[in-house]
């Protein structure tokens, strides 16, 4: 589960940070929102495949676990925050280019995206996150949303925007949610046959990483054998 939301803080920043350059670059949306969405759907296949670990954690109220339980539910309010969006890109570009906050609202967009990057690397490596601010991007932000009050683009971004970093400060969701609602903990066995049904992303990734790993094999073989040194 380390691992898995370890990939969900990166894939969230690769999202935040690819939204935001096709909205502050003046990038052709026909050609970036694909890929854009492409992006969202890992975020989206990797919460599903962070609901269904839940299941495997032990009972016990260890420290630990409920450590991981908090980020996760962290990473849930992060996406909700980093995946909403205003309206058609077109106009929101259009919207950004009146207030004149396309470098603010960038270097916001970096700095998040930046921490989010630390983020996780520091669960993957079992790392205490050092303190976190960015009140005077924030501030900058709020200003121009003050200076252009007609146009929504400064208040949305600095709504949102603002709601991240202190997510990102304070490591402490935003909002109750109870992760396993509407469900029962599985017992284990079914809990099994949920893991290793053909529509399971954990399976599904596990046979990627399989034929990845299989690929890999046949290349070192291939090339070992046109070594003339070496030999099959």
């Amino acid at each position: 589960m380390r691992e898995s939301l370890s990939q969900l803080y990166m894939q969230l920043a690769d999202y935040f940070e690819a939204k935001y350059s096709l909205l502050t670059q003046h990038t052709d949306p026909e050609t970036a929102l694909p890929p854009l969405l492409q992006r969202q759907q890992k975020v989206m296949d990797l919460i599903s495949l962070l609901y269904q670990q839940l299941n495997f954690l032990p009972h016990a109220n260890n420290l630990e676990q409920k450590r991981l339980q908090r980020t996760f539910q962290v990473a849930l309010d992060l996406q909700e925050h980093i995946t909403v969006s205003l309206h058609l890109p077109e106009e929101v570009q259009k919207l950004v280019e009146q207030s004149q906050a396309e470098a603010i609202i960038r270097r916001n967009a970096q700095v998040i995206a930046t921490r989010l990057r630390v983020v996780a690397d520091d669960i993957l490596y079992h790392r205490h996150s050092a303190r976190f601010s960015m009140k005077n991007e924030l501030a900058a932000l709020e200003k121009v949303a003050s200076q252009h009050a007609d146009n929504p683009v400064g208040q949305f971004c600095y709504y949102h925007f603002s709601r991240i970093a202190r997510l990102l400060r304070t490591q402490h969701p935003l909002y109750r949610r109870n992760l396993m609602a509407n469900q029962s903990r599985l017992p284990f066995w079914p809990a099994v046959v949920s893991y290793l049904s053909f529509k399971s992303n954990a399976l599904r990734n596990a046979a990627r990483l399989g034929s990845f790993l299989r690929q890999a094999a046949a290349w070192a073989c291939c090339s070992t054998c046109q070594n003339p040194i070496g030999s099959c």
